[in-house]
């Protein structure tokens, strides 16, 4: 999202907007830009992962492609 987001065709939002939050897909291994991603906004509220998302289902809507749920 940040390289789209240099694009000033294209309407990308702000990782740090409040309004939006990240979702941590459990999983053995991350690869290096996950890693960083959660190392950037460790210790915020913007990382959710499947039980903060479970909690909060009628505040939250979980946009996710077809990749991310089949792998």
């Amino acid at each position: 999202m940040n390289a789209l987001k240099d694009d000033v065709q294209l309407k990308v939002p702000d990782l740090e907007d409040d309004d939006l939050l990240i979702f941590r897909k459990s999983k053995k291994r991350y690869e290096k830009w996950e890693t960083g991603l959660i190392e950037r906004f460790d210790g915020t509220n913007k990382i959710f992962d499947v039980f903060e998302v479970s909690k909060q289902q009628c505040k939250v809507v979980l946009a996710v492609s077809f990749y991310v749920l089949t792998s």
